[in-house]
């Protein structure tokens, strides 16, 4: 076995050791962190970007060989090679005097950048990376490129589809929450109104009850005493003016008291019945 195959058999256990742990990541984040981990062992770089551009949205991955710092997920615009991959879509490599990574490093990483033009559904990736001469980055490398950007935009698309159904099921339960809220608002409601309901019948069947007593006051109690004195004045024809005093007088005076009486029941009844139901009405 020569040295280049040595190398590459280490490189391809490199890469599976890394496509296994990018299985195991439960985030974009933590897939970036993987990513960056494990770069070193897979082929030469001082700089190397990954650059994700869909219908929505454009993020960027940038990882510095050796660096202390935490890669991030970004938002980002494409920087000018990577405007011209995306309309030609033909892979490029060039000796860069390091002004690219001015605008997202600070800093000015010269060197050879290669850059390839990818499409997954509708993300278009462009994969670009900075390498030194001191220790260059070679065409047979092309290939575990190729390895690594399948392995991770497959996982990448996977992950943010699961953080999108997230968000969606946390919008869902936030709607679901509001629904319930309202639904056990409109029940209270009801009810509320079901009591009032069942307080105004009831008043009503008191109502009606009084009403139907006093009319029954008016029907008999009055027209009882009433209808005896009708019937006194019209046989008062009939007697004497001395009969008229010892017998039809005495009678009508007893009537008139009853009917007197029956009167004041009926109206202090009816003031009662009017003050109570008064009292019971709503302002």
């Amino acid at each position: 076995m020569n040295i280049y195959e040595n190398k590459y058999r280490i490189t391809y256990e490199a890469f599976s050791k890394f496509s296994a742990r990018i299985s195991k990541a439960e985030d974009t984040q933590e897939l970036a962190v993987v990513l960056q981990s494990n770069l070193k062992y897979l082929f030469n770089f001082k700089f190397f970007r990954i650059f994700i551009k869909n219908d929505s949205e454009s993020n960027s991955i940038n990882v510095i060989s050796n660096s202390i710092h935490p890669v991030e997920i970004i938002e980002c615009l494409p920087l000018d090679y990577e405007e011209n991959l995306l309309e030609k879509n033909i892979p490029l490599h060039f000796f860069s005097d390091g002004k690219c990574t001015e605008r997202i490093l600070k800093e000015k990483m010269e060197g050879d950048l290669w850059a390839w033009y990818f499409k997954y559904g509708k993300s278009e990736l462009c994969v670009s990376l900075i390498s030194s001469q001191e220790k260059p980055f070679v065409t047979r490398d092309v290939e575990i490129v190729n390895l690594l950007i399948d392995n991770f935009i497959t996982k990448y698309q996977q992950l943010v589809l699961r953080e999108e159904l997230n968000h969606q099921n946390k919008n869902l339960l936030a709607a679901l929450n509001v629904i319930n809220s309202q639904k056990a608002q409109i029940s209270k409601i009801v009810d509320q109104q079901k009591e009032v309901i069942d307080d105004r019948t009831k008043e009503l069947k008191e109502k009606n009850k009084e009403l139907a007593e006093i009319s029954q006051l008016n029907a008999h109690t009055v027209r009882e005493p009433l209808s005896r004195i009708l019937g006194l004045i019209e046989i008062s024809d009939y007697y004497s003016a001395e009969e008229l005093k010892t017998e039809v007088l005495d009678h009508l005076k007893t009537s008139s008291e009853d009917l007197d009486k029956a009167l004041k029941d009926v109206i202090e009844r009816s003031a009662k019945a009017i003050e109570l139901f008064s009292s019971k009405s709503p302002q």
